[in-house]
């Protein structure tokens, strides 16, 4: 047993060593980056009703807006990536987006103004979600894949993690002076860009493969897809449809009598968890067939969904949050792995456009249907629901290529 954890201990380290510096710098900017966005989005909300006199009903509209042009946003990135063959260059624009919107949010004077600076927010966080994931697919070692994923989706939920144990002493401090702290927002979203421009490089030509789209656009390219390809984004749909939004682990808390001011800590929870599993999911996912992991991570939403839809106690939902948070860890890594083993190398960035579109849609209407059966049956039956679902996509498993040689994928 201490042998087995010295050589764990001793491949982790090992692993860390051998990650090339660009991995590092997009993780540590997607950090900065999350910090920063967890300020704008836990107050927007606050900002639009206390202080500008907003309707609940108008901010829910306009939040489904802005989700719809961030999905759009992320296909049409990632087909652009592809074709101009520049990963980094459409990250910094992103972030950059992003750092445009927070003085434009500190010092709006009126409503529409705030509106255009919480589209720029948007919109950054549109563009360089595919690129971004492209590019660790392009510059990883094919024996530090699972890891580099694994690695970037640590950092970037550390910096979750951190925002709001900043945010809750700033809003302490600043007496929830709303407008400042989307001011000091930016600047995380500096240091995210200064960590893209001083430790990410652009692929060489030469490390990039030799073909490229001819087009900004060519219907006829989705047909270079592969079929292990369809498989993934079939398999990562249905367990989508039980993986409805993390406001439900909020409501479930609340319905179990977790008092107002203890709330955050069910995101806390849910997003230590996060970070703790993604990094080791990715490890092992070089190590083993990805298929026997993703398993293993279906499993965990099962465990989660059973404690929160069974227990009548604050303790036991806990430790499903927490099993939510590891699911959440290890299946984003682990999936996100697959898409680039299976997407072809020069549509890498379209590949993962596809993805979070079909997802980012599957899960409305999972968090909706979830929302049907809270209301009209009771708000455990979600969680039966999800774990039913899960234990689906779980036998759907079967269906995926083995991902032990990932070059035979994408033939």
């Amino acid at each position: 047993m201490e042998f087995t954890i010295l050589r764990t201990s001793s491949r982790i380290i090992k692993g860390l060593r051998e990650v090339p510096r660009g991995i590092w710098g997009v993780g540590i900017s997607n950090l900065c980056i999350n910090l920063s966005t967890i300020f704008v989005f836990s107050l927007y909300s606050l900002f639009m009703v206390e202080e500008l006199g907003v309707s609940g009903g108008l901010v829910g509209l306009w939040d489904g807006i802005l989700q719809a042009i961030a999905f759009i946003c992320r296909i049409f990135s990632g087909m652009l990536s592809d074709y101009l063959r520049r990963r980094r260059f459409l990250l910094i624009v992103g972030y950059s987006f992003a750092a445009l919107s927070r003085p434009i949010l500190a010092f709006a004077p009126f409503l529409s103004i705030f509106m255009v600076g919480h589209l720029f927010d948007r919109l950054g966080n549109g563009i360089q979600a595919a690129p971004r994931d492209a590019l660790i697919g392009d510059i990883a070692p094919e024996n530090l894949k699972g890891e580099c994923y694994g690695l970037r989706q640590s950092l970037a939920i550390l910096g979750s993690i951190l925002g709001p144990l900043l945010l809750i002493p700033l809003l302490v401090v600043t007496t929830n002076n709303y407008r400042l702290i989307f001011a000091l927002s930016l600047i995380p979203a500096l240091l995210g860009i200064v960590a893209l421009v001083f430790m990410v490089k652009e692929p060489s030509h030469k490390d990039l493969p030799k073909k490229r789209p001819t087009q900004f656009f060519k219907l006829s390219e989705l047909r270079s897809f592969p079929k292990s390809f369809w498989l993934v984004i079939g398999v990562s749909s249905l367990f989508t449809m039980a993986r409805f939004g993390e406001s439900f682990l909020i409501l479930r808390g609340k319905n179990l009598g977790l008092s107002s001011e203890y709330i955050p800590l069910v995101m806390l929870v849910m997003n230590i968890f996060n970070a703790l599993s993604a990094y080791p999911f990715g490890l092992l996912s070089d190590m083993f067939d990805r298929r026997l992991l993703l398993v293993v991570s279906f499993l965990f939403l099962v465990a989660a969904d059973v404690m929160l839809g069974f227990t009548d106690t604050l303790p036991m939902a806990f430790l499903g949050i927490a099993l939510w948070g590891v699911q959440l860890g290890s299946t984003t890594s682990l999936i996100s792995t697959m898409i680039s083993d299976t997407a072809p190398p020069a549509l890498r960035a379209t590949g993962f456009g596809i993805f979070y579109v079909i997802s980012g849609l599957l899960h409305i209407l999972a968090g909706w249907f979830a929302g049907h059966l809270w209301d009209t049956i009771s708000p455990s039956t979600p969680f039966i629901y999800g774990a039913v679902v899960s234990v689906i996509a779980c036998l759907s498993i079967v269906v995926l290529p083995s991902f032990r040689n990932p070059k035979t994928l994408i033939a």
